[in-house]
């Protein structure tokens, strides 16, 4: 009986550490363009032969003028864009966007079902663990390096978030 206790206390304490780590990948600002901070980015494993992928992040204003992410690029795709999800007389539906205005002291936080980067004519498999390199442009801020974390197909986010300005 003992064994049994002591045994799931150690499962609760290895499984509480790996949430701890996933979570601080979450955490960090993971780059900086311009006045725009970049957290939080991460991108869902693809299956063998898919052609497209989803990227999220966590974009801050910390300028004083409104910047606008315009897209983006990747070793692992064709092109990235930036998209658009919304629910219209009961259907869900993904469009590409003119960009996606970032104010002044604010955050928009891109995310599954809401607004993300769309990777486009995929040219590899991404693998759950491993690190993408992709850039960002900006239209004032300029293009810059941003990592994203290859999380399970599954994953809905780093704290369940939804796409929205704060």
């Amino acid at each position: 009986m003992h064994v049994r206790i002591l045994m799931a206390a150690a499962a609760l304490a290895i499984t509480g550490t790996a949430a701890a780590q996933q979570a601080s990948t979450f955490t960090q600002t993971t780059a900086k363009i311009g006045s725009i901070e970049v957290a939080r980015a991460w991108v869902r494993a693809t299956p063998k032969g898919a052609n497209v992928a989803a990227g999220y992040l966590v974009l801050t204003n910390t300028g004083t003028v409104s910047d606008r992410l315009i897209g983006g690029g990747s070793e692992a795709c064709g092109r990235v864009e930036v998209h658009a999800m919304a629910t219209a007389d009961g259907v869900m539906r993904m469009r590409p966007v003119n960009g996606l205005e970032i104010r002044p002291g604010r955050s928009v936080v891109l995310a599954p079902a809401s607004y993300h980067l769309m990777c486009l004519d995929l040219k590899r498999q991404l693998v759950p663990g491993e690190t993408l390199e992709g850039t960002l442009q900006f239209e004032q801020a300029g293009r810059g390096v941003v990592a994203f974390s290859v999380q399970p197909i599954g994953r809905q986010g780093p704290g369940g978030e939804h796409g929205h300005a704060r």
